[in-house]
């Protein structure tokens, strides 16, 4: 991750809507990094306590990837609620969101297993999108 690259684009983005982030986020130390360049949040390919910590630590927004449901049960207990499938090919496509999404929420579910798919269909108008 170049953080002198992210530095510098804050300030030439024409857009002032944009929300500027900072991927791929693999050690601890980069979430103070990425705070200090003027990123509002910072993506990871997975997810570990520690990198869990240091995105608190750092008051960033942290968008972990996992690749399974046991690894989305896990992230939704510790409050996230929006999750990275990487690598989306890899791993079943679309296929995979179609399972994970299918059994209905129980009622104090926070959705979080499941957000790719609901989110992105609400966000987006679509029922399914992959980056490929």
């Amino acid at each position: 991750m170049d953080i002198s690259a992210i530095a510098n684009l804050a300030p030439v983005v024409a857009l002032p809507d944009a929300v500027i982030g900072a991927g791929t986020v693999l050690q601890p130390r980069q979430f103070e990094d990425v705070r200090r360049a003027g990123d509002r949040f910072a993506v990871g390919p997975g997810c570990t306590p520690t990198l869990v910590t240091a995105a608190r630590a750092a008051g960033l927004p942290f968008l972990p990837g996992i690749q399974t449901v046991s690894e989305a049960m896990v992230l939704a207990e510790q409050g996230f609620g929006l999750l990275k499938f990487f690598p989306a090919d890899a791993a079943g496509g679309l296929a995979w969101l179609k399972a994970v999404g299918s059994p209905p929420q129980p009622p104090d579910s926070n959705g979080s297993s499941v957000a790719t798919g609901k989110m992105l269909q609400r966000q987006l108008g679509s029922s399914t999108c992959l980056d490929e």
